[in-house]
């Protein structure tokens, strides 16, 4: 893709991708509307200027966060704390720190970048948009910065692009399915064999059936990327698009994941509410459902943790036997952009920021779990996350992203196709060829 390219993508650019992205990197419980709010950092502590920092560098850096905390206040704190050594080690660095809406994120980014006018130097990001503005040519590749480092982090194939290294990541996203222990029982199902691909799944939803009960709440109505449809694709490597833009859509595994879909809503395996409501965790909590798949943050909640019933944390569900990834979340992370005047500085203050210790302190605070293996499970206190806290570092790769352009332009209209088909309006043949063109011609467009 061409730099010109995103000019053509602020028309483009909806509102609805920050309210998905919000879910998916983001306080899902955030009453913020996260309203911008520069702040130069020296102006938060005086240890910096006493610290004798080992640079005389003089620069000012812009650096860009979107809502991820549930005040506004609280972001700036944490922020700040992380950046107390940065400040000692460049007392004459200037860092105005800006708080960027989720409403109007995107279409600000794309403007500042492809003007240059007031883009940010570091900035908050997750994959899919690493991905359009590193072939855009707008970042700045930091593996060589954090070379020390590339063993523990997590999710640095989601945050790649031809080979190089392009946001460090600092929260991880995880979804995960959840199990009634007492419906299992019910059911006759080993808790201790729960499903792990997508025939496994199938059998449980038919033996719940069986027993009278809906074995799970199908996300429908939610966007593929958070549903957890699109995981398993992604557990055998496709998406949508692949990263060379070529529509993947049309191949024997989305085919399977569609008819699997169709024949869950057609047995009636889950509520049909589950077409047109996105409420994932209140099915669950009133035991409509013995089984759902949300994010993990919501079950830090008092409702989950203090629930009159058991639960367990199950395997993320793949294709089959054969995938090699378990595709579980998303990785998001700060990049650094071509504006920077001192890059070995811009990389020293992703590496404040994505410290250990900082992404343990944030995490800690929104819910989500930090990117790093030698990161402590910061939630050992709370029931079942000992179980996730495992699972996440085990996990080699986090491959879990769908092109920019999908989640924020396209996500509606594939859903709208995926609802036809489920509603019997359009066969599986007839809305995979839909949505292929209709991706064919989005792609078409953005040249």
């Amino acid at each position: 893709m061409k730099k010109k390219r995103l000019v053509k993508l602020l028309s483009l650019m909806l509102a609805a991708l920050m309210l998905v992205m919000l879910a998916a990197c983001g306080d899902g419980n955030s009453g913020s509307s996260g309203g911008s709010d520069s702040t130069p950092a020296g102006g938060q502590d005086d240890a910096g200027s006493d610290s004798g920092g080992t640079s005389d560098i003089s620069t000012t850096i812009e650096l860009w966060f979107n809502p991820l905390h549930a005040t506004e206040d609280a972001q700036m704190a944490w922020i700040n704390r992380s950046l107390q050594s940065f400040y000692a080690q460049y007392p004459n660095v200037t860092v105005n720190i800006t708080i960027v809406p989720w409403a109007d994120a995107a279409t600000r980014l794309a403007l500042a970048m492809s003007t240059g006018n007031g883009a940010p130097h570091v900035y908050y990001t997750y994959p899919e948009q690493v991905w359009e503005y590193a072939e855009a040519g707008y970042l700045l590749p930091l593996q060589g910065h954090f070379a020390s480092d590339m063993n523990d982090i997590i999710g640095i194939e989601d945050n790649s692009w031809e080979g190089d290294f392009y946001s460090v990541p600092i929260l991880f996203g995880v979804n995960v399915y959840v199990y009634n222990v007492s419906m299992l029982n019910d059911i006759g199902w080993d808790v201790n064999n729960l499903p792990t691909t997508i025939e496994e799944y199938d059998n449980f939803l038919a033996a719940a059936k069986d027993h009278g009960v809906h074995g799970a709440w199908i996300p429908y109505f939610m966007f593929d990327h958070l549903s957890g449809l699109l995981n398993k694709a992604w557990s055998m490597g496709y998406d949508y698009v692949d990263r060379a833009g070529n529509v993947t859509v049309k191949n024997e595994v989305w085919e399977r994941i569609f008819h699997y879909q169709k024949l869950w809503f057609d047995n009636g395996y889950t509520p049909e509410a589950a077409l047109v409501e996105m409420d994932v965790a209140a099915p669950f909590l009133d035991q409509r459902v013995a089984s759902t798949y949300l994010s993990a943050s919501f079950l830090r909640g008092d409702d989950f943790q203090n629930t009159p019933f058991d639960w367990v944390v199950g395997p993320t569900i793949k294709y089959d036997n054969t995938a090699t990834e378990a595709a579980t979340g998303i990785a998001c992370g700060m990049s650094m952009t071509t504006y920077i005047e001192y890059p070995e500085v811009g990389a020293d203050l992703i590496r404040a920021i994505a410290s250990v210790e900082s992404i343990e302190d944030m995490n800690t605070e929104v819910g989500f779990f930090p990117p790093r293996r030698s990161a402590s499970n910061i939630f050992a206190n709370l029931k079942n996350f000992d179980v996730i806290s495992d699972y996440v570092a085990a996990v080699p790769l986090s491959y879990g992203a769908t092109w920019n352009f999908i989640t924020s332009v396209m996500a509606e209209q594939i859903r709208f196709e995926r609802q036809a088909m489920l509603m019997g309006e359009k066969s599986i043949p007839d809305a995979m060829d839909a949505i292929e063109r209709l991706l064919i011609a989005a792609l078409a467009e953005r040249e």
